[in-house]
């Protein structure tokens, strides 16, 4: 998660929630002319590997995942190779890339953004904006967020406000909560808008009623603050309370 900043006392939770790695259907692969693409022959793999990989090993992870891939599970591939490179395996990394890339070249977007969001962990912004581009020029609103915070921070490309706020408004206005939240905070602290505290409340509001978490705890300080909203510290704790229920830690302390 990464955070956004509000000046004084009001405290503003990160409110971007990257797609991580998504459930992908398994298929079998094909080579030229319609022929079976090989799969890899996984090396040797000790009894131990498993339990292993769990550990945090992540030499053992590669060799779960191969063998996951040579039974045609690539799925569950996919997800292992991912452990593995957080764990620290290039290995890993590279499969994971290797094969989510494949299924982003055959138009999977959940699959491109998931590749966008690798890349973006790894600090190679400007590998994961044209990504995230595809995933919004798809209609899929997540990565129309994920490109607006690159534009917000100039990560992996020049900043520019402008260009955050319209994808944050295009998702918000397709439904995605977080694009409204993330809209909210732009308005809150003026950045590529004129600061506008009301409408970052409103911005909250729809949030909130899409069940977006943190937005309601958010929208719980500022009501209590009397901030962009009228002060009603009843209403505060009944948002606060949302939050908790909605899964947003924070908010049940």
């Amino acid at each position: 998660m990464r955070a956004l900043k509000l000046p004084c006392s009001v405290a503003l939770g990160p409110l971007l929630i990257l797609l991580v790695i998504v459930s992908v259907s398994v298929s079998a692969g094909c080579g030229p002319a319609g022929k079976a693409a090989p799969k890899p022959t996984p090396s040797p793999q000790p009894a131990s590997d498993p339990a292993a990989c769990k550990a945090g090993d992540g030499a053992a992870c590669v060799r779960v995942a191969d063998a996951h891939a040579a039974q045609g599970d690539e799925a569950g591939a996919i997800n292992i190779y991912k452990r593995a490179c957080v764990a620290g395996a290039e290995a890993g990394c590279a499969r994971f890339e290797e094969l989510v890339g494949a299924k982003c070249d055959a138009g999977d977007l959940p699959a491109c953004n998931s590749l966008g969001f690798f890349h973006d962990q790894r600090g190679a912004g400007a590998k994961a904006a044209p990504l995230y581009k595809k995933v919004c020029d798809g209609g899929a609103m997540p990565g129309c967020v994920n490109l607006g915070y690159l534009y917000e921070n100039g990560q992996g490309v020049a900043a520019d406000l402008d260009q955050a706020r319209d994808l944050y408004k295009k998702a918000c206005d397709g439904a995605d909560m977080d694009g409204c939240g993330n809209l909210a905070a732009l308005y809150f602290n003026g950045l590529g808008v004129k600061q506008d505290h009301k409408a970052a409340a409103v911005l909250l509001s729809k949030a909130c009623d899409g069940e977006h978490a943190q937005s309601c705890s958010v929208l719980a300080d500022l009501t209590e603050g009397g901030v962009g909203v009228a002060k009603d510290v009843a209403l505060a704790s009944k948002l606060r309370q949302r939050a908790c229920t909605l899964g947003f830690q924070d908010a049940c302390q």
